[in-house]
């Protein structure tokens, strides 16, 4: 089924998200800035592997490199029309309404719009 992937990490997320809501206070700031880092960290490796493993191949026993300007393109390109079309600034402005509309504009736990936009661009990131 096509997007499956996306939907099963989807509802991975909305489920962290509830249970770091309610065990969050359990933490205190230091470990939870541990955290953090260990699973950014970890979404770097998961990135990196599946880009090597469309870049790298074995062929008759040797490692052979290959489709890494493709990557180099991509990247470049979709750097390029994200900042044209400002797309940071429309996630960011998505997130303060976000905010506003669920009624947590005072409250200080609420994710800020950057924290909001950082996991969008890094989690919903699924392989088909």
């Amino acid at each position: 089924m096509i997007g499956l992937g996306t939907l099963i990490n989807s509802g991975a997320i909305v489920a962290g998200g509830v249970i770091g809501h309610f065990t969050g206070r359990l933490f205190r700031q230091d470990q939870q800035d541990a955290l953090n880092i260990a699973c950014g960290i970890s979404v770097m490796f998961i990135a990196i592997a599946g880009a090597m493993q469309g870049m790298l191949t074995i062929d008759q026993g040797n490692l052979v490199s290959g489709k890494s300007m493709l990557v180099v393109l991509c990247l470049a390109l979709g750097t390029m029309i994200g900042e044209m079309i400002g797309i940071e600034n429309g996630f960011e402005s998505f997130g303060c309404w976000l905010k506003e509309k669920t009624g947590n504009s005072g409250d200080q736990q609420f994710v800020h719009p950057l924290d909001f936009l950082i996991g969008y661009k890094t989690f919903p990131i699924a392989r088909q």
